[in-house]
């Protein structure tokens, strides 16, 4: 019943040890396109959420993964289950 997808998400970091507080991730996405637009925006210093004394805009990855879909929205990556509020639809932080 699960339905296996690729999934994309942004690892933001700020470039340096001690602001690493503000690293966070964010997705989930179902397509590489939209989170690599919000990534060339950010890089460019658009909206960009961190900064650091080593990367003026913050630094950012996009990251894709093979993951099981529920039918109820709920996302399973690896050993980790994620709830449907933790998806694309509603962009939050999330940690491995």
């Amino acid at each position: 019943m699960f339905k296996r997808k690729r999934v994309w998400w942004i690892e933001a970091t700020t470039g340096c040890s001690c602001c690493s507080y503000q690293n966070f991730n964010q997705g989930f996405y179902f397509n590489e396109e939209e989170p690599q637009a919000i990534i060339d925006k950010w890089s460019k210093g658009i909206d960009n959420p961190l900064t650091s004394q080593y990367a003026k805009y913050g630094r950012y990855y996009l990251r894709e993964e093979a993951a099981e879909v529920l039918p109820d929205g709920r996302i399973i990556i690896g050993d980790k289950v994620f709830g449907p509020e933790e998806n694309v639809e509603y962009p939050s932080t999330f940690k491995f």
